[in-house]
């Protein structure tokens, strides 16, 4: 089969039994669940939907029974969900490192304007 490899996806949310390309280009993708109505947009987006429970604080790194349920609801490795995890929670503490950071500088910026203002060193 060369390039064009066919495989069967047995995850219980595929939308179709019949094979299709591991390289389809997205415009293929059926826009239809297999009742004929319109998926949602992120029917099947595993990283938006666990950034999007993850902003909900419903899941974490830490709690293994959300992530167990999340990779058989979406068909992806527990470890790749535990690492994707780890990552969002990484970025969340720079920001708020760096938040922090534009807060002093905003007060520090504030009280040197306030001194040359009135004139006082």
């Amino acid at each position: 089969m060369g390039g064009a490899q066919i495989f069967q996806n047995t995850c219980s949310l595929s939308r179709s039994t019949e094979p299709r390309p591991l390289h389809e280009s997205v415009f293929t993708t059926p826009t239809l669940d297999d009742k004929g109505k319109t998926r949602p947009v992120d029917d099947f987006a595993p990283r938006a939907n666990l950034m999007n429970l993850f902003k909900d604080g419903t899941i974490s790194s830490s709690s293994s029974s959300k992530i167990e349920e999340f990779s058989k609801k979406y068909c992806v490795d527990a470890k790749l969900v535990t690492d994707y995890l780890k990552h969002l929670e990484d970025l969340k503490t720079v920001s708020l490192i760096q938040e922090n950071e534009r807060e002093k500088n905003a007060s520090l910026k504030a009280i040197k304007n306030t001194k040359t203002m009135t004139g006082h060193p």
